[in-house]
């Protein structure tokens, strides 16, 4: 079983700004969807946090994640590098 297919989904929800003791943070919360599909047609969603480098990061990593097997995990942990994209990568695999 190999993975066919990596999305990367950003996404912008509104979350109403409230006065806290560190003031009033932004009016809305970035998030990461990654979608993985295998040619078996198996499918798995990982979600992680969002902006613009980190959706990068995980674009960049489809490199490694094209291709390979959903369960060789600690392979993909080396390829990727990066502990927390690799984290969110992680989750859609054991999805």
């Amino acid at each position: 079983m190999r993975i066919s297919e990596m999305l990367v989904t950003p996404v912008a929800c509104p979350d109403p700004p409230l006065l806290n003791h560190h003031g009033v943070h932004e009016p809305s919360f970035l998030r990461a969807v990654v979608q993985l599909r295998t040619e078996d047609g198996l499918e798995g969603v990982g979600e992680g946090p969002g902006g613009g480098l980190y959706v990068q990061q995980l674009s960049a990593a489809a490199r490694h994640v094209v291709g390979a097997n959903p369960y060789h995990l600690e392979a993909l942990r080396v390829l990727i590098g990066r502990p927390n994209v690799f984290s969110t990568i992680e989750v859609a695999c054991l999805d």
